[in-house]
């Protein structure tokens, strides 16, 4: 019994140990999608702001380039973000 839980253990961790070099992490370095100085949020409630389908990456946000009122934003890549297309202004 004790040697079937030595042997179980064993094989994860060498399981574990092997299959470590086929993680990949998906992140990359940050990317400002405006030059505008002002401040920028992604959404009030830490809701979804960006979406993925296939290549396309849409992305949402609001600041307040224009004064009081917050402005809704959105700009989507059609090769994965690497480049990203216009701003456009979502009407409240």
């Amino acid at each position: 019994m004790k040697k079937t839980i030595l042997l179980f253990i064993v094989s994860l961790i060498l399981n574990y140990t092997l299959n470590i070099n086929d993680c990949f992490a998906q992140w990359q370095a940050d990317v400002r999608l405006t030059s505008d100085p002002a401040v920028s949020f992604p959404c009030y409630n830490n809701g979804w702001c960006i979406a993925v389908s296939g290549n396309v990456v849409h992305i949402v946000w609001y600041d307040y380039r224009d004064g009081a009122n917050g402005e809704i934003y959105y700009k989507r890549s059609t090769d994965e973000g690497v480049s990203w297309g216009g701003r456009y202004t979502v009407d409240k």
